[in-house]
């Protein structure tokens, strides 16, 4: 493995000349050239780790969104069993398979959707959505999650209230 070049010649590619702020594309790419051709000294090391702790948060704001849109469907499948639709049917799978992508790409998060379901923040929010959408009273839907992270993440789980 060839050994990273350094030179005190050349200055750090750091936000300080702006380019972070001013163009994100252009300065990933700088950086990107930067450590692809050894040079670490100048590399964006702050704004690096601002980039790579944000793509962590997206990644389980992406869950979390899934999460939401998946209960919802859930919720209205089976509190409203006469208005099932291959609609809602699609929405549920298409939210599941987005889910166990997410999961196949990166399994630390393996374990943070049951996270998110027995802390009831994606419950509550889906039940605010299905209200919305459905005028269902606030008393004709569950006060909390009535199926397991299992059973709401299993491809074959079909809810009949």
């Amino acid at each position: 493995m060839a050994q990273p070049r350094t030179s005190s010649a050349t200055p750090a590619v750091s936000g300080a000349d702006g380019l972070y702020e001013r163009d994100l594309v252009a300065w990933l790419n700088v950086q990107v050239a930067l450590i692809r051709d050894g040079q670490l000294d100048r590399i964006d090391l702050a704004n690096i780790a601002e980039e790579l702790e944000s793509m962590s948060r997206s990644e389980k704001r992406a869950i979390y969104n899934r999460l939401i849109v998946l209960l919802h469907h859930l919720l209205k499948h089976a509190f409203q069993p006469d208005r099932r639709s291959a609609s809602w049917r699609a929405s549920i799978v298409e939210a599941r398979q987005k889910i166990a992508k997410r999961i196949d790409d990166s399994p630390s998060l393996a374990g943070y959707p049951a996270e998110l379901l027995e802390g009831g923040q994606c419950f509550q929010a889906a039940v605010e959505r299905a209200m919305a959408e459905t005028g269902l009273p606030r008393d004709a839907l569950p006060d909390r999650l009535p199926w397991t992270a299992g059973q709401v993440l299993d491809r074959d789980f079909w809810p009949e209230r």
